[in-house]
């Protein structure tokens, strides 16, 4: 910003006299946006969204994805399928830069200035537009070492004194039960994790190495299932899938940039995923 932390204090309290409301929060570790300064950032993005129209407009350039693009997503799904898909989108648009954020975490998307993402589950903050990129099917996997020492289970309720794998946060949204569907039957298993990793690709290792249990994305397994180093468990018995969604700031004005990552999403993850559905039987 090529500006100086107490210039931008100075401008802060300037603002804040202004408009008599205090826009950030402040501790002795960090700061924070009040309400009001969540209000004032959405706002103050929605005009500059306003002015970049109007300039790109006046330069013939509305079509052409240029700038730079902060990208969130799970970490699992950035490593697999994000940062391929930002490799493309820089081939089709040269004049475009982009940084990919990667978390489990809940993200706080405007406060934290991000463009775009790629997020799981329901979408509930309503200053976000989603649109759905597919259902990815989850699966229950564990070694075969393990699944020959305790015996092959015929129902969810044969897993009750089996370890278990989590994920930490519950990203994926398994927390301490697991709900299973067979045909009109449905059973819901509860368990505590003897393990909590914060990554599906940790949790992938530690099931290999034999510690437990545990419920992956089937897109996290299927090479390891195919090679017959995992193996499916109660594969008759369905799990919830989990949706995965492109979001974006709601505005009357979505950047080229934003545009371009969004199409790409929706023209190309689906077919990331199309092989994965009939891995549960094969």
């Amino acid at each position: 910003m090529h500006t100086t932390q107490p210039t931008l204090s100075r401008q802060l309290q300037q603002l804040e006299s202004l408009l008599d409301a205090p826009l950030v929060q402040r501790d002795t570790r960090s700061m924070s946006l009040t309400a009001a300064g969540q209000r004032l950032l959405v706002d103050a993005r929605e005009i500059l969204d306003h002015v970049q129209a109007v300039t790109l407009r006046a330069n013939g350039e509305h079509a052409a994805p240029r700038g730079h693009l902060r990208v969130v997503t799970t970490i699992d799904m950035g490593q697999y399928h994000v940062a391929p898909l930002l490799a493309r989108l820089r081939d089709q648009c040269p004049q475009l830069t982009a940084e990919m954020h990667v978390t489990n975490r809940p993200v706080k998307f405007v406060e934290e200035g991000f463009d775009c993402g790629v997020l799981v589950g329901a979408i509930t903050d309503d200053r976000l537009v989603a649109k759905r990129l597919l259902e990815n099917p989850r699966v229950l996997v564990a070694a075969p070492a393990l699944v020959k020492k305790l015996g092959i289970p015929e129902k969810p309720g044969d897993l009750e004194a089996w370890p278990w794998v989590g994920l930490l946060g519950a990203h994926f949204l398994i927390d301490n039960s697991v709900p299973f569907t067979n045909g009109c039957k449905t059973e819901t298993l509860s368990f505590d994790a003897a393990l909590r990793l914060d990554g599906v690709t940790s949790m992938r290792a530690a099931v290999l190495a034999g510690a437990g249990v545990a419920v992956l994305p089937l897109f996290s397994v299927r090479e390891a299932v195919a090679a017959g180093t995992l193996q499916l468990i109660l594969h008759d018995w369905i799990i919830p899938p989990v949706e995965f969604h492109a979001v974006y700031l709601a505005s009357s004005f979505v950047p080229a940039k934003v545009r371009a990552f969004v199409d790409l999403c929706v023209q190309e993850m689906p077919g990331r995923f199309d092989d994965v559905g009939s891995e549960r039987t094969g």
